[in-house]
């Protein structure tokens, strides 16, 4: 018999839906006056982990701005968002965030996302046991 559950919230805390319920199956329902939800808040759940083979570092932020918070909406993940300026976007653009820990780094794909200031905005989950992070943010077709 398959597990249910259903939520009506927003932004989905899809990944402590996993923990919590651990189901056999996850439909998103969204009626079509509401899509644009999508570009604004997008589920809580980190982003994937990437590996970005055979592409130069850039240092720095990519000519935006960068925040790093406890997210408002689960106690359990940083969150890093900020907005790229439009002369440093290139259509069909990834954004992706490395995080380095002495030697060791990781790579994160962000979601792209609509701000009131910005339609090149990004926000990053990331669960809260990740720390002592130095970030570094790429943008790459």
């Amino acid at each position: 018999m398959p597990k249910l559950f259903f939520s009506k919230g927003t932004p989905y805390p899809v990944a402590e839906y996993m923990k919590t319920y651990q189901p056999d199956l996850v439909i998103v329902e969204k009626v079509e006056r509401n899509l644009d939800e999508y570009m604004r808040t997008p589920p809580i759940m980190q982003g994937s982990e990437i590996q970005l083979e055979g592409i130069s570092d850039i240092n720095g932020d990519a000519d935006g701005n960068f925040d790093m918070n406890v997210s408002l909406e689960s106690i359990n993940y940083w969150i890093i968002s900020g907005e790229l300026q439009e002369k440093s976007t290139v259509p069909k653009t990834g954004i992706y965030i490395r995080l380095k820990n002495g030697k060791k780094s990781k790579i994160y794909e962000a979601f792209t996302i609509v701000t009131e200031q910005s339609d090149y905005g990004y926000q990053l989950y990331l669960e809260k046991w990740i720390c002592n992070l130095a970030v570094w943010l790429r943008m790459e077709k």
